[in-house]
């Protein structure tokens, strides 16, 4: 918000920090292709519905003429559906908040290019740092205590009386329960 503020000359800022919020994804690499597909998006939508308000005027009938013409456009193009969708969502603002000039048009296609910039400068710039190793003990340790389990379990079969009587337990529920702990869960 603080950057579009500063730099953008719209009058509505809102696009960028929304989407920084929708571009940024669980890889650097998917929000660069997020990033994308926003922007083709946005600026597509955003041309056609430009060039739209210019020459037929806004009533219902024209609205949903446009909405319907994004859709059918946007569903040809091979992007995907967060690209798709762009376009629609794009015509129905330059419609909503009122038809404006190319500058002002223009301003909010680059209020969206500020905000995927900025969501993927968040990305690449702070990611977050897998602790492979860590996790790879921790699963190694989870693997030998199930492994344990069930060779307990293994030599404890043909050890008791069939029914076991509901007294008797065997020797392996006490480990068996303790996996719990590996999970998050506890043993009762």
């Amino acid at each position: 918000w603080f950057v579009a503020q500063k730099v953008s000359a719209s009058v509505l800022p809102i696009f960028a920090p929304a989407t920084t919020l929708l571009v940024v994804q669980a890889s650097p690499f998917s929000t660069l292709g997020m990033l994308a597909q926003r922007v083709l998006g946005t600026g597509l939508g955003v041309a056609a519905a430009t060039v739209y308000v210019t020459y037929v005027p806004i009533a219902w009938w024209s609205v949903l003429l446009a909405i319907a013409a994004a859709l059918l456009a946007a569903r040809a193009l091979p992007v995907g559906v967060v690209g798709q969708l762009q376009i629609p969502v794009a015509v129905v603002f330059v419609l909503a908040l009122g038809p404006g000039d190319l500058q002002t048009d223009l301003w909010r296609v680059f209020d969206v290019v500020i905000g995927g910039l900025i969501g993927v400068v968040a990305v690449f710039v702070a990611p977050p740092r897998p602790r492979v190793a860590e996790a790879a003990v921790a699963v190694d340790d989870y693997l030998r205590a199930i492994s344990s389990v069930f060779r307990a379990a293994a030599r404890d079969v043909g050890q008791h009386a069939v029914p076991l009587p509901s007294t008797t337990r065997h020797a392996f529920v006490g480990d068996a329960r303790a996996l719990l702990a590996y999970v998050g869960g506890t043993e009762e």
